[in-house]
């Protein structure tokens, strides 16, 4: 009777063996692989690659046809870049390098053929030219070499329009400049408070120009203008356009992306400026009639604290090339 016990045993166990080696071969050989392979997939999503940026391709193609000599055909190929390629990383850099390409054909003899000859006739003044030729008086000082507005009847000086329109990017903070509906160059805002009433697709316009020096507004010809902080007025009460406010408190580092190397690094301020007792400065009530021609005024009222804020050197652009009645247009 003990041998069939015994027999019995040995056939259990034997049993349970082959039940713990199927077990294991099917875990090794299926579920074990299933394991591995679900783990590869999701260290595989975990460390996705991005898909590839063709536009760094195009740029440095860009890059070379400018290098080359093609001037024109680079900047449009940076052009395309930019149309094609919004998202890609080389856009900022692409749209920097058409502004500034841009700028340089604005005042250059030979790339605006909008640009001529204008004789001064008698009783003209900076102001006068200006209006009859739709320019303001900082580009004929810049595109001419004047220092001094001694005009005389019979002089010759360059003049060419200036048919720009602006735009102003809510969720990308910053002024868009376009000529005949096309990109021209794009100025970042380093801060922005916007009225109230302010919303996208509101469409209004530059209605005046104003240098201000230490709160009294200061005409074009003036020792203190070259340093004066300019303003864009808008015809939306409490919208400027304007640079940062040259105030010694809160100051902070600030890095922008569309100046040249050279000259990235400017000063991040608080929106009030302060004189010398410490309180905000007083800003003029502007009332010119002529792009930066007006007279000093007495009445002062205080700064606003909303508007656009740009870097300073942006700004001093931006106010030499935009005339007064030019749309600024408000996009999401």
């Amino acid at each position: 009777m003990w041998r069939v016990k015994i027999l019995i045993f040995i056939i259990a166990v034997a049993a349970a063996g082959a039940c713990i080696g199927t077990a294991w071969w099917y875990y090794t050989r299926v579920i074990g692989k299933d394991e591995v392979l679900h783990s590869e997939i999701k260290k595989m999503q975990g460390n996705k690659l991005a898909p590839p940026d063709p536009g760094i391709r195009r740029f440095d193609m860009a890059i070379e046809t400018i290098k080359g000599g093609d001037l024109d055909g680079g900047r449009e190929a940076l052009y395309d870049l930019v149309k094609h390629f919004p998202a890609s990383k080389r856009t900022t850099e692409a749209k920097r390098i058409i502004g500034e390409m841009n700028m340089d054909n604005l005042f250059s003899a030979e790339k605006n053929p909008a640009r001529k000859e204008y004789i001064v006739q008698p009783g003209n003044s900076l102001g006068l030219i200006a209006t009859k030729n739709q320019t303001t008086i900082e580009v004929l000082l810049r595109a001419n070499g004047m220092m001094a507005s001694g005009l005389q009847p019979g002089d010759h000086v360059n003049v060419f329009p200036l048919d720009f329109e602006m735009a102003y990017s809510i969720s990308g903070k910053s002024v868009t400049l376009l000529r005949n509906g096309r990109f021209f160059k794009e100025y970042l805002a380093v801060n922005s408070k916007l009225p109230g009433g302010i919303k996208p697709d509101l469409i209004i316009e530059i209605n005046d120009k104003a240098a201000w020096n230490h709160g009294r507004r200061v005409q074009s010809m003036n020792p203190n203008y070259q340093g004066a902080d300019k303003w864009l007025i808008c015809n939306k009460s409490g919208l400027n356009i304007r640079a940062l406010p040259q105030a010694k408190t809160d100051a902070v580092t600030v890095i922008n992306p569309h100046a040249a190397p050279h000259t990235a690094t400017a000063t991040k301020t608080n929106t009030k400026s302060t004189g010398k007792s410490g309180k905000p400065v007083k800003a003029a009530k502007a009332t010119a009639a002529d792009d930066g021609a007006a007279d000093d005024v007495v009445e002062e009222i205080a700064a606003p604290e909303t508007g656009i804020f740009l870097f300073r050197e942006d700004m001093e652009e931006l106010f030499t090339i935009i005339r007064t009645k030019t749309k600024l247009k408000i996009v999401r």
